[in-house]
Protein backbone atom coordinates (compact mmCIF):
# COMPACT_ATOMS: atom_id res chain seq x y z
CA UNK A 1 0.00 0.00 0.00
CA UNK A 2 2.96 2.42 -0.52
CA UNK A 3 3.97 4.67 -2.57
CA UNK A 4 2.48 7.61 -4.85
CA UNK A 5 0.58 4.76 -6.92
CA UNK A 6 -1.46 3.21 -3.89
CA UNK A 7 -1.64 6.22 -2.65
CA UNK A 8 -3.72 7.80 -5.16
CA UNK A 9 -5.72 4.28 -5.66
CA UNK A 10 -6.31 4.20 -1.84
CA UNK A 11 -7.67 8.04 -1.98
CA UNK A 12 -9.97 6.92 -4.90
CA UNK A 13 -11.77 3.96 -3.39
CA UNK A 14 -12.04 5.97 0.38
CA UNK A 15 -13.96 8.73 -2.46
CA UNK A 16 -15.76 5.90 -4.04
CA UNK A 17 -16.68 4.34 -0.92
CA UNK A 18 -18.31 7.07 0.79
CA UNK A 19 -20.38 7.87 -2.29
CA UNK A 20 -21.53 4.62 -2.57
CA UNK A 21 -22.86 4.51 1.18
CA UNK A 22 -24.23 8.15 0.94
CA UNK A 23 -26.36 7.21 -2.32
CA UNK A 24 -27.63 3.67 -0.31
CA UNK A 25 -25.66 1.77 -2.82
CA UNK A 26 -25.17 -1.45 -0.16
CA UNK A 27 -23.86 -3.74 -2.91
CA UNK A 28 -20.71 -1.38 -4.04
CA UNK A 29 -20.19 -0.02 -0.53
CA UNK A 30 -19.86 -3.87 0.89
CA UNK A 31 -17.23 -4.50 -1.93
CA UNK A 32 -15.26 -1.38 -1.39
CA UNK A 33 -15.71 -0.63 2.43
CA UNK A 34 -14.11 -4.81 1.94
CA UNK A 35 -11.47 -3.23 -0.03
CA UNK A 36 -10.34 -0.37 2.47
CA UNK A 37 -10.56 -3.14 5.61
CA UNK A 38 -8.00 -5.18 3.57
CA UNK A 39 -5.91 -1.78 3.43
CA UNK A 40 -6.15 -1.38 7.20
CA UNK A 41 -4.75 -4.78 8.01
CA UNK A 42 -2.07 -4.50 5.70
CA UNK A 43 -1.04 -0.92 6.55
CA UNK A 44 -3.31 0.71 9.51
CA UNK A 45 -1.39 4.20 9.45
CA UNK A 46 -2.04 5.10 6.06
CA UNK A 47 -5.44 4.40 5.99
CA UNK A 48 -6.28 6.37 9.36
CA UNK A 49 -4.31 8.90 8.51
CA UNK A 50 -6.43 9.37 5.28
CA UNK A 51 -9.67 8.78 6.75
CA UNK A 52 -8.37 11.19 9.81
CA UNK A 53 -7.70 13.95 7.31
CA UNK A 54 -10.90 13.55 5.47
CA UNK A 55 -12.96 13.80 8.66
CA UNK A 56 -11.20 16.81 9.71
CA UNK A 57 -11.97 18.42 6.90
CA UNK A 58 -15.49 17.24 6.21
CA UNK A 59 -16.13 18.60 9.61
CA UNK A 60 -14.72 22.17 9.22
CA UNK A 61 -16.06 22.47 6.09
CA UNK A 62 -19.71 22.12 7.62
CA UNK A 63 -18.64 25.64 9.53
CA UNK A 64 -19.03 27.74 6.84
CA UNK A 65 -22.37 26.12 5.69
CA UNK A 66 -24.16 27.33 8.80
CA UNK A 67 -23.70 23.96 10.86
CA UNK A 68 -22.29 24.71 14.70
CA UNK A 69 -21.01 21.64 16.79
CA UNK A 70 -23.87 20.34 18.66
CA UNK A 71 -26.27 20.85 15.69
CA UNK A 72 -23.19 18.01 13.90
CA UNK A 73 -23.41 15.80 16.82
CA UNK A 74 -27.22 16.05 16.77
CA UNK A 75 -28.01 15.43 13.57
CA UNK A 76 -24.96 12.95 13.02
CA UNK A 77 -26.44 10.24 15.81
CA UNK A 78 -29.48 10.48 14.01
CA UNK A 79 -28.50 9.23 11.13
CA UNK A 80 -25.79 7.13 13.14
CA UNK A 81 -26.05 5.51 15.95
CA UNK A 82 -24.38 6.46 19.31
CA UNK A 83 -21.45 4.39 18.91
CA UNK A 84 -19.99 7.02 16.88
CA UNK A 85 -20.06 9.63 18.91
CA UNK A 86 -16.90 9.26 20.35
CA UNK A 87 -15.80 9.63 16.40
CA UNK A 88 -17.41 12.56 16.37
CA UNK A 89 -16.29 14.64 19.00
CA UNK A 90 -12.52 13.11 18.72
CA UNK A 91 -13.13 15.24 14.85
CA UNK A 92 -14.14 18.37 17.28
CA UNK A 93 -11.35 18.25 20.18
CA UNK A 94 -8.86 17.46 17.11
CA UNK A 95 -9.92 20.72 14.80
CA UNK A 96 -10.55 23.17 18.09
CA UNK A 97 -6.83 22.27 18.91
CA UNK A 98 -5.25 22.53 15.53
CA UNK A 99 -7.20 25.99 15.60
CA UNK A 100 -5.85 26.71 18.79
CA UNK A 101 -1.97 25.98 18.04
CA UNK A 102 -2.59 28.74 14.76
CA UNK A 103 -3.49 31.82 17.45
CA UNK A 104 -0.61 31.33 20.67
CA UNK A 105 -0.91 34.86 21.86
CA UNK A 106 -4.62 34.83 22.65
CA UNK A 107 -5.72 30.95 21.27
CA UNK A 108 -9.94 31.70 21.98
CA UNK A 109 -9.41 35.44 20.74
CA UNK A 110 -11.66 34.62 17.28
CA UNK A 111 -13.99 32.04 18.94
CA UNK A 112 -17.55 33.54 19.27
CA UNK A 113 -18.28 32.27 23.58
CA UNK A 114 -21.42 30.39 22.08
CA UNK A 115 -19.58 28.57 20.01
CA UNK A 116 -17.14 27.49 22.76
CA UNK A 117 -20.42 26.83 25.14
CA UNK A 118 -21.25 23.99 22.75
CA UNK A 119 -17.67 22.70 23.02
CA UNK A 120 -17.91 22.06 26.43
CA UNK A 121 -21.04 20.81 26.72
CA UNK A 122 -19.61 18.07 24.13
CA UNK A 123 -16.61 17.70 26.73
CA UNK A 124 -14.26 19.44 23.90
CA UNK A 125 -11.59 21.16 25.39
CA UNK A 126 -7.61 21.92 25.50
CA UNK A 127 -6.89 19.24 27.64
CA UNK A 128 -9.45 16.62 26.22
CA UNK A 129 -7.77 17.41 22.32
CA UNK A 130 -4.39 16.74 24.17
CA UNK A 131 -5.46 13.28 25.40
CA UNK A 132 -7.11 12.55 22.37
CA UNK A 133 -3.75 13.26 20.52
CA UNK A 134 -2.67 10.71 22.47
CA UNK A 135 -5.01 7.72 22.50
CA UNK A 136 -7.45 8.28 19.52
CA UNK A 137 -7.83 5.22 17.19
CA UNK A 138 -8.02 7.79 14.13
CA UNK A 139 -6.35 10.43 14.82
CA UNK A 140 -3.40 9.15 17.39
CA UNK A 141 0.01 8.60 15.09
CA UNK A 142 1.37 5.10 17.02
CA UNK A 143 2.71 2.12 15.96
CA UNK A 144 0.67 -0.43 14.22
CA UNK A 145 1.82 -3.24 16.96
CA UNK A 146 0.16 -1.73 19.48
CA UNK A 147 -3.86 -1.09 17.86
CA UNK A 148 -6.60 -3.55 18.66
CA UNK A 149 -7.93 -4.32 14.96
CA UNK A 150 -11.00 -4.93 15.90
CA UNK A 151 -11.17 -1.10 16.86
CA UNK A 152 -9.13 -0.43 13.74
CA UNK A 153 -11.62 -1.98 11.49
CA UNK A 154 -14.50 -0.54 13.08
CA UNK A 155 -13.15 2.96 13.80
CA UNK A 156 -12.49 2.61 9.44
CA UNK A 157 -16.20 1.50 9.34
CA UNK A 158 -17.73 4.61 11.61
CA UNK A 159 -15.66 6.91 9.89
CA UNK A 160 -16.80 6.46 6.43
CA UNK A 161 -20.06 6.22 7.44
CA UNK A 162 -20.01 9.83 9.03
CA UNK A 163 -18.30 10.69 5.88
CA UNK A 164 -21.55 9.70 3.83
CA UNK A 165 -23.52 11.54 6.39
CA UNK A 166 -21.73 15.07 6.10
CA UNK A 167 -21.37 14.46 2.15
CA UNK A 168 -25.38 14.77 2.01
CA UNK A 169 -26.24 17.43 4.60
CA UNK A 170 -27.41 20.53 3.44
CA UNK A 171 -26.45 23.80 3.61
CA UNK A 172 -28.10 25.91 7.33
CA UNK A 173 -28.72 29.20 7.71
CA UNK A 174 -25.90 30.83 9.61
CA UNK A 175 -26.47 32.10 12.96
CA UNK A 176 -23.18 32.38 14.57
CA UNK A 177 -19.72 33.14 13.22
CA UNK A 178 -17.37 29.65 12.80
CA UNK A 179 -13.81 30.32 14.99
CA UNK A 180 -11.88 32.68 12.87
CA UNK A 181 -14.58 34.82 12.33
CA UNK A 182 -15.20 36.75 15.13
CA UNK A 183 -12.84 39.45 14.73
CA UNK A 184 -13.52 40.29 11.20
CA UNK A 185 -17.82 40.16 11.20
CA UNK A 186 -17.55 43.64 12.87
CA UNK A 187 -16.60 45.25 9.58
CA UNK A 188 -17.43 42.92 7.08
CA UNK A 189 -21.65 42.37 5.84
CA UNK A 190 -22.71 40.09 8.83
CA UNK A 191 -25.67 37.15 8.10
CA UNK A 192 -28.85 38.21 9.74
CA UNK A 193 -28.50 35.97 12.84
CA UNK A 194 -24.97 37.51 14.03
CA UNK A 195 -26.69 39.87 16.06
CA UNK A 196 -24.57 40.11 19.73
CA UNK A 197 -26.19 38.94 22.04
CA UNK A 198 -28.41 41.44 24.68
CA UNK A 199 -28.83 41.48 28.01
CA UNK A 200 -29.56 37.91 29.27
CA UNK A 201 -31.04 36.20 33.08
CA UNK A 202 -27.97 36.79 35.36
CA UNK A 203 -26.26 33.25 36.39
CA UNK A 204 -27.29 33.29 40.00
CA UNK A 205 -30.89 33.60 38.68
CA UNK A 206 -30.44 30.83 36.21
CA UNK A 207 -29.20 28.62 39.48
CA UNK A 208 -32.28 29.36 41.47
CA UNK A 209 -34.66 28.83 38.21
CA UNK A 210 -33.46 25.73 37.50
CA UNK A 211 -33.55 24.59 41.30
CA UNK A 212 -37.24 25.80 40.96
CA UNK A 213 -37.31 23.77 37.62
CA UNK A 214 -36.41 20.45 38.94
CA UNK A 215 -39.19 20.70 42.02
CA UNK A 216 -41.83 21.57 39.48
CA UNK A 217 -40.54 18.47 37.48
CA UNK A 218 -40.48 16.19 40.37
CA UNK A 219 -43.83 16.96 42.26
CA UNK A 220 -46.59 14.34 42.56
CA UNK A 221 -49.06 16.85 43.86
CA UNK A 222 -50.72 18.47 40.43
CA UNK A 223 -52.40 21.13 42.67
CA UNK A 224 -49.44 22.01 43.84
CA UNK A 225 -48.13 22.12 40.13
CA UNK A 226 -51.01 24.31 38.90
CA UNK A 227 -50.63 26.72 41.85
CA UNK A 228 -47.29 27.98 40.85
CA UNK A 229 -48.67 28.76 37.05
CA UNK A 230 -50.19 31.61 36.47
CA UNK A 231 -48.28 33.43 39.02
CA UNK A 232 -45.16 32.13 37.64
CA UNK A 233 -45.46 33.37 33.79
CA UNK A 234 -46.74 36.40 35.35
CA UNK A 235 -43.06 36.93 36.47
CA UNK A 236 -41.51 35.46 34.09
CA UNK A 237 -43.40 38.03 31.50
CA UNK A 238 -42.77 41.30 34.04
CA UNK A 239 -38.96 40.44 33.74
CA UNK A 240 -38.98 39.98 29.83
CA UNK A 241 -40.70 43.47 30.13
CA UNK A 242 -38.09 44.94 32.50
CA UNK A 243 -35.09 43.59 30.19
CA UNK A 244 -36.56 45.31 27.12
CA UNK A 245 -36.65 48.56 28.81
CA UNK A 246 -32.78 47.81 30.06
CA UNK A 247 -32.04 47.28 26.14
CA UNK A 248 -33.92 49.85 24.93
CA UNK A 249 -32.11 52.65 26.94
CA UNK A 250 -28.29 50.82 25.54
CA UNK A 251 -29.30 50.63 21.37
CA UNK A 252 -25.87 49.44 20.94
CA UNK A 253 -26.37 46.12 22.87
CA UNK A 254 -27.78 44.51 19.54
CA UNK A 255 -31.09 43.09 17.87
CA UNK A 256 -32.42 39.67 18.08
CA UNK A 257 -30.83 36.53 17.40
CA UNK A 258 -31.50 32.94 16.87
CA UNK A 259 -30.34 29.45 18.08
CA UNK A 260 -31.44 26.11 17.52
CA UNK A 261 -33.10 23.72 20.04
CA UNK A 262 -32.88 20.10 18.97
CA UNK A 263 -35.64 17.79 19.68
CA UNK A 264 -34.87 13.74 19.89
CA UNK A 265 -37.46 11.01 18.53
CA UNK A 266 -39.90 10.13 18.82
CA UNK A 267 -42.55 12.58 18.26
CA UNK A 268 -40.51 15.28 17.35
CA UNK A 269 -43.60 17.18 15.10
CA UNK A 270 -45.62 17.61 18.28
CA UNK A 271 -42.66 18.27 20.74
CA UNK A 272 -42.12 21.31 17.74
CA UNK A 273 -45.55 22.34 18.46
CA UNK A 274 -44.91 22.57 22.03
CA UNK A 275 -42.00 24.76 21.39
CA UNK A 276 -43.32 26.75 19.18
CA UNK A 277 -46.49 28.06 21.55
CA UNK A 278 -43.96 28.67 24.33
CA UNK A 279 -42.28 30.79 21.84
CA UNK A 280 -44.86 32.52 20.97
CA UNK A 281 -46.21 33.24 23.79
CA UNK A 282 -42.88 34.52 25.12
CA UNK A 283 -42.43 36.69 22.15
CA UNK A 284 -40.59 34.76 20.26
CA UNK A 285 -40.77 32.42 16.97
CA UNK A 286 -39.85 29.32 16.10
CA UNK A 287 -39.65 27.83 12.79
CA UNK A 288 -38.66 23.93 12.42
CA UNK A 289 -36.65 21.28 10.63
CA UNK A 290 -38.46 18.26 10.30
CA UNK A 291 -35.63 15.99 8.39
CA UNK A 292 -32.85 17.70 10.69
CA UNK A 293 -34.79 17.07 14.31
CA UNK A 294 -34.48 20.34 15.52
CA UNK A 295 -36.19 23.71 15.41
CA UNK A 296 -35.09 27.60 15.11
CA UNK A 297 -36.23 30.03 17.81
CA UNK A 298 -35.96 33.81 17.11
CA UNK A 299 -36.04 36.27 19.45
CA UNK A 300 -34.31 38.61 21.88
CA UNK A 301 -31.58 36.64 24.18
CA UNK A 302 -33.31 37.10 27.44
CA UNK A 303 -36.71 36.07 26.41
CA UNK A 304 -34.52 33.04 24.32
CA UNK A 305 -33.19 32.23 27.68
CA UNK A 306 -36.87 31.62 28.96
CA UNK A 307 -37.97 29.52 26.19
CA UNK A 308 -35.49 27.34 26.24
CA UNK A 309 -36.13 26.40 30.16
CA UNK A 310 -39.36 26.58 30.32
CA UNK A 311 -39.57 24.12 26.85
CA UNK A 312 -37.15 21.79 28.16
CA UNK A 313 -39.55 22.17 31.94
CA UNK A 314 -42.93 21.52 30.38
CA UNK A 315 -41.41 18.51 28.12
CA UNK A 316 -40.25 16.77 30.72
CA UNK A 317 -43.71 17.43 32.65
CA UNK A 318 -45.44 16.21 29.54
CA UNK A 319 -43.80 13.10 29.12
CA UNK A 320 -43.94 12.05 32.45
CA UNK A 321 -47.37 12.90 32.51
CA UNK A 322 -47.56 10.76 29.45
CA UNK A 323 -45.82 7.57 29.85
CA UNK A 324 -47.65 6.94 33.17
CA UNK A 325 -50.79 6.44 30.97
CA UNK A 326 -51.63 2.83 29.88
CA UNK A 327 -50.95 1.67 26.95
CA UNK A 328 -54.02 2.37 23.83
CA UNK A 329 -55.39 -0.04 21.62
CA UNK A 330 -58.51 -0.18 19.85
CA UNK A 331 -61.49 -1.98 19.79
CA UNK A 332 -59.31 -5.07 17.51
CA UNK A 333 -56.63 -4.95 20.05
CA UNK A 334 -54.24 -3.04 17.74
CA UNK A 335 -51.96 -0.74 19.32
CA UNK A 336 -53.12 2.98 19.88
CA UNK A 337 -50.44 4.24 21.86
CA UNK A 338 -48.88 6.37 19.14
CA UNK A 339 -51.77 8.05 18.16
CA UNK A 340 -52.68 8.69 21.78
CA UNK A 341 -49.24 9.97 22.46
CA UNK A 342 -49.33 12.15 19.76
CA UNK A 343 -52.63 13.67 20.35
CA UNK A 344 -51.73 13.95 24.06
CA UNK A 345 -48.44 16.21 23.53
CA UNK A 346 -50.40 18.05 20.91
CA UNK A 347 -53.75 19.09 23.04
CA UNK A 348 -51.02 19.82 26.02
CA UNK A 349 -49.10 22.53 23.99
CA UNK A 350 -51.75 24.07 22.70
CA UNK A 351 -53.85 24.28 26.61
CA UNK A 352 -50.03 25.16 27.70
CA UNK A 353 -50.34 28.21 25.10
CA UNK A 354 -53.52 29.56 26.43
CA UNK A 355 -52.13 29.61 30.20
CA UNK A 356 -49.14 31.08 29.04
CA UNK A 357 -51.36 33.63 27.17
CA UNK A 358 -53.75 34.68 30.24
CA UNK A 359 -51.00 34.67 32.63
CA UNK A 360 -48.91 37.16 30.14
CA UNK A 361 -51.78 39.42 29.97
CA UNK A 362 -52.11 39.97 33.80
CA UNK A 363 -48.65 40.77 33.86
CA UNK A 364 -49.00 43.73 31.18
CA UNK A 365 -51.77 44.85 33.09
CA UNK A 366 -50.06 44.77 35.88
CA UNK A 367 -46.84 46.60 34.15
CA UNK A 368 -49.11 49.33 33.03
CA UNK A 369 -50.64 49.86 35.99
CA UNK A 370 -47.27 50.88 37.80
CA UNK A 371 -45.28 52.14 34.60
CA UNK A 372 -47.63 53.68 32.32
CA UNK A 373 -47.65 52.48 29.07
CA UNK A 374 -44.03 53.31 28.34
CA UNK A 375 -42.86 49.91 27.91
CA UNK A 376 -45.44 48.94 24.94
CA UNK A 377 -43.77 51.03 21.91
CA UNK A 378 -41.09 49.20 22.98
CA UNK A 379 -42.58 45.73 23.24
CA UNK A 380 -43.85 46.04 19.83
CA UNK A 381 -40.69 47.30 17.99
CA UNK A 382 -38.96 43.97 19.39
CA UNK A 383 -41.88 42.22 18.12
CA UNK A 384 -41.23 43.78 14.49
CA UNK A 385 -37.25 43.16 14.87
CA UNK A 386 -37.83 39.61 15.76
CA UNK A 387 -40.37 38.92 12.53
CA UNK A 388 -37.67 40.87 10.30
CA UNK A 389 -35.37 38.41 11.43
CA UNK A 390 -37.85 35.55 10.34
CA UNK A 391 -38.12 37.00 7.08
CA UNK A 392 -34.06 37.32 6.72
CA UNK A 393 -33.14 34.08 7.43
CA UNK A 394 -36.48 31.90 6.44
CA UNK A 395 -37.68 34.20 3.82
CA UNK A 396 -39.67 31.23 2.41
CA UNK A 397 -41.29 29.42 5.95
CA UNK A 398 -44.41 28.07 5.96
CA UNK A 399 -46.62 27.26 8.64
CA UNK A 400 -46.77 24.00 9.60
CA UNK A 401 -50.24 22.24 10.38
CA UNK A 402 -50.66 19.78 12.59
CA UNK A 403 -53.93 16.81 13.31
CA UNK A 404 -54.91 14.99 16.23
CA UNK A 405 -56.50 11.33 15.73
CA UNK A 406 -57.01 10.43 19.30
CA UNK A 407 -59.43 12.18 21.12
CA UNK A 408 -58.55 10.22 24.69
CA UNK A 409 -54.85 11.71 24.23
CA UNK A 410 -56.14 14.89 23.38
CA UNK A 411 -58.33 14.89 26.70
CA UNK A 412 -55.45 13.28 28.36
CA UNK A 413 -52.81 15.86 27.45
CA UNK A 414 -55.38 19.16 27.93
CA UNK A 415 -55.72 17.16 31.67
CA UNK A 416 -51.84 17.55 32.48
CA UNK A 417 -51.12 20.45 30.70
CA UNK A 418 -53.97 22.27 33.25
CA UNK A 419 -51.54 20.55 36.55
CA UNK A 420 -48.34 21.55 34.44
CA UNK A 421 -46.08 24.15 36.33
CA UNK A 422 -44.83 26.88 34.12
CA UNK A 423 -42.01 27.70 36.37
CA UNK A 424 -39.27 29.71 34.45
CA UNK A 425 -37.05 32.15 34.22
CA UNK A 426 -38.39 35.27 35.99
CA UNK A 427 -39.77 33.55 38.36
CA UNK A 428 -37.77 35.94 40.77
CA UNK A 429 -40.37 38.43 43.11
CA UNK A 430 -39.08 42.21 41.93
CA UNK A 431 -37.65 43.75 44.71
CA UNK A 432 -39.98 46.55 45.90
Amino acid sequence: MRGEKSGDSLEDTVAAVIYACAGKDERASRRLMQVIEDAALADSDIVLALLARRLLAGVTSKWANGWQPLDLVHVLLRRTSGAHRNVVVEALAIEFSNFQSGNPDNPKSTVDDRWLSQLERLGVTDERGRQIAKGSVLFARQPQHLFDFAKVIQTVEFTIELLAVLLVLPKLEKLLPPPGDRLTTSTAPRPAGFHEPGSRLDDKVLARVRGLLAKAESTTFPEEAEALTAKAQELMARHAIDLAMIDSSAPQIGGPTARRIHLDDPYTDAKSTLLGVVASENRCQAVFSSTLGFSTILGFEGDLDIVELLFTSLLTQATSSMVSAEKQSDSAGRSRTRSFRQSFLIAFAYRVGERLREATKTATEQAAAEMGNAFMPVLVDRQKQVTQLVEDIFPKVRTKRTSVSNSEGWEAGRAAANHASLQAPGVLPRKK
